[in-house]
């Protein structure tokens, strides 16, 4: 690994940008660097050429990582994978002497926001700074959506409390009157029928509130925790649905921060949902693993199975995004015929966007 420091030439920013650059030819990453100082920036680069070497300094105080595409021992896609591993909002550039499109095409699948051929190096310094705005924008728009989930959450909270504490309390008030009613009356009085069917009505009203707020956010994700709240669901649609739920959480998934418990919880509830909507499924599985770093989700159900490439709801949309937004993998195995496989990977560790800065 060799480390160099250019000096400033013209300054468009006060900031550094700070590069790690995966090269293994000292003198093309000289050109680089001459490349970025006529571009206008104050770079501080990093050069490296082994996978060992790249883990070490890829780091969250980085600005661009650019990549040649043959490396010794080991290749740009290789790095990506890496890359995408560390969930890191970094532009990854590909810069290479010579590229098929077809292998350009496959690392801008795997995440490159660019790639530039080493002859047309001009293109450099406007190439990391649109990526940088990418980046930016993205930024920006995860975090006024994840303000906008969180906001959403905390007011379907207000509600369920609402309904519990207000309505619920009348509709409970007003049993209690009828019941006072009723022990005054004579037991086969004219009116006797009328008021066994308001309290029926009365009894019926308030299993409906008590539903609907347990629905719209159970008091027992914030009292008990995550496992409790996932068993509750799944013995509701069991009832509800006749389909057969079976959950199997590790104990510490109970400890985890509100933005993991409340996106599993709606995940769970999203895919059950579904599974006994649509799917019209028997049987579903939830697992919930807790793992160095991270939390793996599994819901499986054996229904009739979907085309993943052409059946995508609101709600399958909806669960991506509340996994993107920290920082997480969500992805659904599924074929005609074979049942539906969710798995979602959610990395620990990362900073929910919405709570940067306050809100």
């Amino acid at each position: 690994m060799a480390t160099g420091k250019q000096p400033a030439g013209p300054v468009v920013s006060g900031k550094p940008l700070r590069a790690l650059v995966l090269e293994d030819d000292p003198a093309d990453f000289e050109i680089l660097e001459h490349h970025l100082r006529a571009a206008g920036f104050r770079a501080e680069c990093t050069r490296v050429e082994t996978e060992a070497e790249f883990m070490a300094h890829l780091q969250p105080d980085l600005d661009v990582v650019l990549s040649d595409y043959k490396l010794a021992g080991w290749d740009a896609i290789r790095a990506l994978e890496l890359y995408r591993a560390s969930c890191l909002d970094i532009p990854f550039i590909l810069v290479s002497g010579t590229i098929s499109e077809e292998v350009a095409v496959e690392c801008m699948k795997r995440g490159a926001a660019d790639y530039l051929l080493k002859d047309r190096l001009g293109r450099l310094g406007p190439a990391i700074n649109r990526a940088r705005n990418d980046i930016a924008e993205k930024r920006l728009s995860e975090s006024l959506s994840s303000r906008l989930l969180k906001a959403h959450e905390e007011e379907r909270k207000k509600v369920a409390r609402e309904l519990h504490d207000q309505v619920g309390g009348a509709m409970a008030t007003l049993l209690l009157g009828l019941n006072d009613l009723d022990s005054g009356l004579p037991p086969d009085g004219p009116a006797q029928a009328q008021l066994q069917a308001l309290k029926r009505l009365a009894e019926d009203n308030v299993a409906i509130v008590r539903n609907i707020a347990l629905l719209l956010r159970p008091s027992m994700l914030d009292e008990l925790g995550l496992i409790p709240a996932l068993n509750w669901q799944a013995r509701e649609v069991s009832r509800r649905t006749g389909m057969e739920v079976a959950v199997e959480a590790d104990d510490a998934c109970d400890h985890l921060p509100d933005e993991y418990r409340t996106c599993i919880y709606r995940l769970v509830q999203e895919s059950l949902h579904n599974a006994a909507r649509h799917a019209k499924a028997a049987q579903a599985r939830v697992t919930v693993r807790e793992e160095p770093g991270q939390i793996r989700v599994w819901i499986q159900d054996d229904g009739p199975g979907f085309d993943t490439r052409h059946q995508k709801g609101m709600g399958i949309l909806g669960m991506e995004e509340r996994v993107r937004h920290l920082g997480g993998v969500f992805h659904i195995d599924s074929k005609p015929g074979q049942g539906a496989l969710i798995s979602i990977l959610l990395p620990r560790g990362r900073t929910d966007p919405a709570t940067d800065g306050g809100s």
